[in-house]
Order: C-alpha cells, then sequence, then structure tokens
C-alpha cells in the first residue's frame, strides 16, 4: 500500500490531475474537429483530402474518453447517499459538501466530469482500482491529445465562479474572460490564471512525493522549480520530509513545498 493509503504512486497521481485538468480543452478541441471548423495538422496542402463534417479520429478519441470519465466517475458515486442542499464549490475542502457531490455526481458532459473528477482524485487514489483508473484515464487523454492533433496554444484557467464555464488562456496570460460572464461596467468578467488553476493545486497540495514528483507537478501547475531546490530547502531547515517510501526515498507534502515557494499563493481551507 502506498503512503497515504493512496494506491498508486506520486508521479501517475500528479499525473492523472495533470491530464484531468487539460481534459476541458480537448474536449473543446475535439469538438471543433468533428465539426471540421479548425483544419488538423496545418502544415499540409489544402485540398490533399477530400472534406468530410465529422473526423472519426476524433468521434472515436471523444467517445473513449468519455466512457472512460462517466465510468470511474459512476463508479466513485455508487451507492453514495444522495443529500439535498448547496454546495460551497469545487474549491470547497468541507468534507459535508465533497460528500454531497459524490452522491450527485457531476453534469454529463467531460469537462464537468473531469473536474469533478479532480474534486475527488484524493478518492479515487484510494480505491483499489486506483492504478486500473489511472491507466485507462491516462490512455484515453492521450488517445485524445493525438486526434486534436495540434499545438498547445491555450492551457485551462479553471471554471467561472460566477456561471462555471470553462475558461482557457495563452501560455503566458496573467488574465482570462469569462465567455459568458460581464461586470458592471459591460465587460467582460476578468480573473487572475494563477488564481484560478490554485483550485487544481488542491487535489495534490496534500499528497506526499519524492522531490522529482513534487517538482513536476508544481513546475506545471505553479511555475519551474527544480528538485535540487527541494534538498537546499532540507539543508536549510526550511523543509521537512514528512515519511519515506519503500525504496528510503524522502517524502515531501506538496503544500508545504508550495508554500516555501510562494506563501501568498497557497489555498487556504475556507
Amino acid at each position: 500500500m502506498m503512503p497515504g493509503s493512496v494506491q498508486v504512486c506520486g508521479a501517475c497521481s500528479a499525473g492523472l490531475v495533470r491530464d484531468l485538468a487539460d481534459v476541458p480543452s480537448l474536449a473543446h478541441h475535439l469538438d471543433l474537429a468533428l465539426t471540421r471548423q479548425t483544419r488538423m495538422g496545418g502544415g499540409g496542402r489544402r485540398g490533399a483530402e477530400t472534406p468530410m463534417p465529422w473526423d472519426e479520429r476524433a468521434r472515436e478519441a471523444g467517445f473513449i474518453l468519455k466512457s472512460a470519465l462517466v465510468g470511474w466517475a459512476r463508479m466513485l458515486s455508487a451507492g453514495v447517499q444522495t443529500l439535498q442542499g448547496p454546495l460551497c464549490g469545487q474549491a470547497c475542502e468541507h468534507m459535508t459538501c465533497e460528500y454531497a457531490s459524490l452522491g450527485r455526481g457531476p453534469a454529463d458532459d467531460m469537462a464537468a466530469i473531469a473536474r469533478w473528477l479532480i474534486w475527488h482524485s484524493k478518492a479515487l487514489l484510494r480505491r483499489e482500482a486506483a492504478a486500473e483508473a489511472v491507466e485507462e484515464l491516462t490512455e484515453a487523454v492521450r488517445q485524445a491529445r493525438k486526434a486534436v492533433d495540434r499545438p498547445a496554444d491555450q492551457v485551462y484557467a479553471g471554471p467561472c465562479d460566477e456561471c462555471g464555464s470553462d475558461m482557457y488562456a495563452r501560455p503566458d496570460a496573467v488574465m482570462v474572460a469569462c465567455p459568458v460572464c460581464v461586470d458592471d461596467d459591460g465587460q467582460r468578467l476578468r480573473y487572475r490564471v494563477k488564481d484560478r488553476q490554485l483550485w487544481m493545486l488542491g487535489a495534490v497540495e496534500d499528497l506526499e512525493l519524492p522531490a522529482p514528483d513534487v517538482a513536476r507537478a508544481l513546475t506545471t501547475l505553479v511555475r519551474p522549480i527544480a528538485p535540487a531546490l527541494l534538498y537546499t530547502w532540507v539543508s536549510r531547515k526550511k523543509l521537512i520530509p514528512r515519511t519515506t517510501d519503500a525504496r528510503g526515498r524522502a517524502l515531501f507534502r506538496v503544500g508545504d513545498v508550495l508554500e516555501l515557494m510562494d506563501p501568498t499563493s497557497v489555498r487556504k481551507a475556507s
């Protein structure tokens, strides 16, 4: 059994969260591919293939991805009592909200299911079938990326607080605008990209991982950081390993490292 009852290694845990976070963008590009609103590959000659109103590769990849998402969401929610009442939202850490969300399940679209699975990823990773879930979801995301076959020109910036719409931004963008909501001045409701992505950190901040896996996760979700920096902090007694794994490697809590990187950016529990 892995530390903290997690059934897969730290690298796989962090990789799953990263893949799930990419699903809203992938779903969007798969929809574009299905209607041929975008040209796949970009480098071929026009007219090299007969135009079609849909793309078989994208259709199949979308079906596989949604089937995997739905299947594991149903597995998690099966047998959980459905509770009535409002929820705080997906950045919430109230146990009652998490349990109520498990019983209700997500909305029936890929982006919503992926966000729901991120929220409940700790529960998923503690199931005996966690390794199977990681393998199936990771492969489904890989096939979807291959099907859209285009550069990652946008990053997922999380959902809008007001309407829940998925927001996308350039990799270097500071702000992102909701495609639906407007503010009191009639302008698109805007958020800091960094703030919108913090909710994804909630899925990994309590995991205890080796230094390379912590660095990999935080490089993706926050900013580049080298594993060597963690060892420097250890030598200066700023960072203390939480435990060791079966191979004797020091395991660090992701949230501890995040706070040393930028104390003001750590999401606090409600």
